[in-house]
């Protein structure tokens, strides 16, 4: 939507929809994962947090930020509209409000798998209890995070390269 009139030179170039996309992400995602790694390395830095904590927020801060650009680039090139006057209207339509509520469940989402492997190691520092679990059980949070993150990423993206190309053809 954001490219308005313009969008005529994208359905002349020379690449696919496909690529194109993964572009619009990449060049989104290099900012904003920067902020996030900088906001997520200052907070563990003023907690002091171990080495341990480190890898799950740096990791859980990569998820979350590749995920939600690649939410919203996908989800905003499936239903476009190029009449729009201004930028601040897409989210208030129909496809921002879906952006934002399904940002939102994605986000506690998140936050719940992340703190379960946490959970013991909390347990463990603050009152000397040791978690018993075992190896998969600890690790299966973060695969399904992982694969709800991979999930919302490529998903929206494909879904628009299919409505870009039913368009165009």
């Amino acid at each position: 939507s954001a490219e308005g009139k313009q969008y005529w030179i994208l359905e002349s170039a020379p690449v696919s929809f496909r690529l194109l996309l993964w572009v619009k992400v990449l060049a989104y995602l290099v900012p904003l994962l920067f902020v996030g790694l900088l906001l997520t390395s200052l907070g563990n830095v003023i907690l002091d947090a171990p080495a341990i904590v480190w890898g799950y927020t740096m990791v859980g801060a990569v998820l979350v930020s590749a995920t939600l650009v690649a939410m919203g680039v996908g989800m905003g090139a499936a239903n476009p509209d190029f009449k729009l006057e201004n930028p601040l209207e897409l989210a208030m339509s129909l496809g921002g409000f879906a952006y934002m509520a399904l940002s939102m469940l994605y986000v506690g989402l998140m936050m719940f798998l992340m703190a379960k492997p946490m959970h013991g190691f909390m347990l463990r520092v603050w009152f000397g209890i040791q978690d018993t679990q075992s190896a998969t059980a600890s690790s299966a949070p973060l695969a399904i995070a992982i694969g709800v993150s991979l999930a919302l990423s490529v998903g929206p993206i494909e879904i628009a390269n299919r409505r870009l190309v039913r368009r165009q053809g």
